[in-house]
């Protein structure tokens, strides 16, 4: 019989060496993906970290800090750089993919106060040439993007004023075939103009004479008559004043308008006794007209009256509302707030 040895068999032991490397191998392998994990994590977290910097510096653009301006160029350039670099490894996270457009995009908004502190278009065009950077960083060609886009923005205005101007054609066209006044009637109130200014001014003649040819283009303007008898008045010529009296009379719709028209024309001229008088015989023809109950508190208030006044105004306030004249009634009660305002009224005496 053949002894059994103690010599371990060959095969046995290669097959040991051989898992031996394999397990050696497989070592390695995992720990160099766990190297290269740990790699890219910080890298991400690099990037992340540039992406706040550079959203930091931002936050500070004043268009005058050139260090400022300068560095964030290049913090453009050195994240863009990072970001090709790891492109080939890994996508993109999504984290700072949307801050980097984000900041991109408010490079945009901010391109004239940047490039004002580089020196200007001029400079920074030198700059961009010493560096030579490629098209593809287009930051530094954002002078050729504020160019793009002051080109679209003239257009867009030309479009804009070529359409404005088209449609007040179109309104001035259609204002003139339908809507436009006849000559006659421009050239009355044209006057009508002429002579309310010259009254202002306390030029009675020439608002005399304004208001003549005024009455030449529409002998019926009853309100034209009025202001005529009310400055003749003034001027102290009773016999005018009267014959243009009788005219605004005889042409006005009723006698209520007429007497509010002169009592306002006389009140305008701080001719207050007359202007109480008119406004008491508008009253009269209409015990229920809040406008001449409002031009008899204004009397009373230009004299200096104002329990009276603020009596009137309170009639006027009533009247207007029940009538609901809405305008009237707030008018009325500016002037009631006004005048207890004034003097420091909390309630009309009786």
């Amino acid at each position: 019989m053949r002894a059994v040895g103690t010599t371990a068999n060959p095969i046995k032991l290669e097959l040991a060496n051989i898992m031996g490397v394999v397990k050696v191998g497989a070592s390695i392998t995992m720990q160099n993906n766990k190297q290269k994990a740990v790699k890219t994590e910080y890298e991400q977290a690099t990037v992340s970290a540039k992406l706040d910097v550079l959203d930091n510096w931002m936050g500070k653009i004043d268009g005058h800090n050139y260090d400022l301006a300068y560095k964030i160029f290049s913090q453009f350039d050195a994240i863009n750089q990072q970001i090709i670099a790891e492109s080939g490894i890994q996508k993109t996270p999504a984290a700072y993919q949307v801050q980097w457009d984000y900041l991109q995009e408010k490079l945009r908004k901010d391109a004239v106060l940047i490039l004002r502190a580089l020196g200007g278009v001029d400079a920074f065009k030198k700059l961009r040439d010493e560096k030579k950077h490629p098209e593809s960083a287009w930051w530094w060609y954002l002078d050729d993007y504020l160019s793009r886009q002051q080109r679209k923005n003239i257009k867009k205005t030309g479009i804009i004023f070529a359409s404005v101007m088209a449609v007040l054609v179109a309104i001035v066209a259609a204002y003139q075939f339908f809507l436009a006044p006849p000559p006659e009637v421009r050239e009355r109130i044209r006057h009508e103009f002429a002579a309310s200014r010259h009254m202002e001014n306390g030029e009675f003649p020439a608002a005399l004479q304004e208001l003549d040819l005024a009455l030449a283009l529409d002998a019926q303007n009853y309100q034209n008559w009025t202001q005529k008898g009310v400055i003749n008045l003034k001027l102290g010529d009773k016999t005018a004043a009267e014959q243009a009296f009788v005219q605004a009379e005889a042409t006005a719709e009723s006698l209520e308008f007429y007497y509010l028209e002169r009592a306002q024309d006389e009140l305008f001229l701080r001719m207050n006794e007359a202007g109480l008088q008119d406004a008491q015989n508008a009253i009269k023809a209409n015990p229920n007209s809040a406008r001449a109950y409002l031009l008899v508190g204004q009397a009373h208030e230009q004299m200096g009256k104002t329990k009276e006044a603020y009596a009137a105004y309170e009639s006027a306030s009533f009247l207007a509302e029940t009538q609901d004249d809405v305008e009237l009634m707030a008018t009325v009660r500016v002037r009631m707030g006004m005048l207890m305002q004034s003097f420091s009224l909390s309630s009309p005496q009786p």
